[in-house]
């Protein structure tokens, strides 16, 4: 599980005006968009051709880093409607790897192909605040007992103060509101911020599709299972489906689900394009990677800086067809497949 010092959750409940609250939401911002390179770099590790079992994995990762990249823009929503201006297109922006994620010290994360200790890592990303509801099969690893504060709790102090705080703190231009109309890939589920009761909606969408609810494994009010529970079926081997049978209304005992090591390309694991000999193929192809990942984060910044038609559908499917594009080369050096390095590079649109 995640652990965030308190220090964070102290400064939310201290906050006595929405400029107290630019830093935590800023700090929001960050730590979703910090596991968009873990799970992309998963996804694209697993090859063409696999078998369904490993196909259902690449398209779970791949929801799963959309989703978090609509958590992000849902941040960003909120710190726009209170009057702050989300930071992206800039250098400190995108983390370092190997190293802990924003806010959270209690362990390091790497940029790596999909492997069991990867998904480990996942669940531990995802995991609920209270821990997770316990399905037949499937075993709480460790105490759900915290000295720091969650993800959840993190959120849920939030949504507190911005109630507590209420509707004269939403002072922000509407205009640099973002919708799913502006990002079609977010399936309506992304909505204008303008007033407390949707901001707490907002907020409250991130922790359901990351934990589920207390009662249930799947995202509130869709048939869609949270983030956690994506991950922990992968882990269980089994594809958790709803079972009369048990009290507990779901069980892993779905299809079987396994990682089948023959279909994860040997990548390097916390590339740097340094590492690559330059002027080499997977040289080239790194930097052009993270070059377009730096536009898209450019246009990011357009589109919450009040220009929301900046970014298109075009934009993310280069950046898939440019990872795939760098795996696809064998680093000559190492001999493993090459992999993107996330690494900032300034660019202008």
């Amino acid at each position: 599980m995640l652990q965030i010092s308190l220090s964070h959750i102290n400064a939310i409940v201290a906050a006595t005006d929405a400029e107290a609250l630019y830093v935590p939401l800023q700090s929001a911002i960050e730590l979703e968009h910090s596991t968009i390179p873990l799970y992309f770099t998963a996804y694209i590790s697993i090859k063409d051709g696999a078998s369904d079992a490993m196909n259902f994995i690449r398209n779970t990762l791949y929801a799963v880093f959309v989703e978090e990249m609509l958590h992000m823009a849902i941040a960003c929503n909120v710190l726009n409607a209170i009057g702050g201006q989300p930071q992206i297109n800039k250098p400190d922006f995108i983390p370092q790897f190997p190293g802990p994620l924003p806010m959270v010290g209690n362990f390091e994360v790497h940029l790596a192909p999909l492997s069991e200790p990867q998904l480990e890592i996942f669940l531990d990303i995802e995991e609920p605040e209270k821990g997770p509801i316990h399905f037949p099969t499937f075993d709480v690893v460790g105490s759900t007992e915290t000295r720091f504060a969650t993800i959840g709790q993190f959120y849920r102090a939030l949504m507190t103060k911005i109630t507590q705080l209420g509707e004269g703190i939403f002072k922000g231009d509407p205009a640099r509101q973002v919708t799913s109309v502006h990002i079609p890939v977010f399936a309506n589920k992304l909505s204008a911020v303008t007033s407390a009761a949707e901001a707490v909606a907002a907020l409250q969408l991130i922790v359901d599709q990351g934990e589920g609810t207390r009662q249930s494994p799947l995202e509130d009010g869709s048939d869609d299972l949270a983030h956690y529970y994506r991950f922990a079926q992968i882990a269980k081997g089994h594809k958790l489906v709803r079972n009369p049978d048990v009290a507990e209304g779901y069980s892993y005992s779905g299809d079987p689900i396994a990682i089948e090591p023959g279909s994860i390309e040997d990548m390097v694991s916390d590339p740097k394009l340094s590492q690559f000999a330059a002027g080499t193929p997977a040289y080239m192809a790194v930097n052009d990677f993270n070059a377009k990942y730096c536009q898209v984060l450019d246009q990011l910044q357009q589109v919450f800086d009040g220009s929301p038609d900046q970014f298109g559908g075009v934009a993310m499917f280069a950046i898939k067809m440019l990872g795939q594009k760098v795996v696809a080369i064998t680093d000559p050096a190492t001999g493993k497949k090459a992999a993107p390095s996330f690494e900032y590079v300034g660019v202008n649109t």
